[in-house]
């Protein structure tokens, strides 16, 4: 009895053969690809879905800093108004103006 680890079986036949044979050697059927069982294959991904991948990550990438410029100026422009003097016309009893005073900060 054959270990089948060792071998493999023709699919036409059911002869077993040896590992890495292109056809059986009963029959001469081709037989499947005996890499299996060997180190993983590595795919190479397509140029044009690296391309893609790598569009799309830059478009993030520039909407992410538009966001964050964004925000950024509205924080300047708030940080901006609230540091602006706030002129404070005080009044006396009869409505007259009696004081001005310029106020900074919040």
């Amino acid at each position: 009895m054959k270990d089948n680890k060792l071998s493999i079986t023709c699919p036409n036949c059911c002869k077993l053969n040896v590992i890495g044979s292109l056809r059986c050697s009963n029959c001469g059927h081709p037989l499947p690809n005996s890499n299996q069982w060997g180190p993983p294959q590595h795919q190479r991904i397509p140029k044009r879905l690296v391309g893609i991948t790598l569009t799309v990550a830059a478009v993030l990438a520039m909407i992410l800093l538009w966001t964050i410029i964004q925000h950024n100026q509205a924080l300047t422009y708030a940080t901006f108004l609230n540091s602006a003097p706030q002129k404070v016309i005080l009044y006396n009893a009869r409505h007259c103006p009696v004081k001005t005073v310029y106020l900074i900060g919040d």
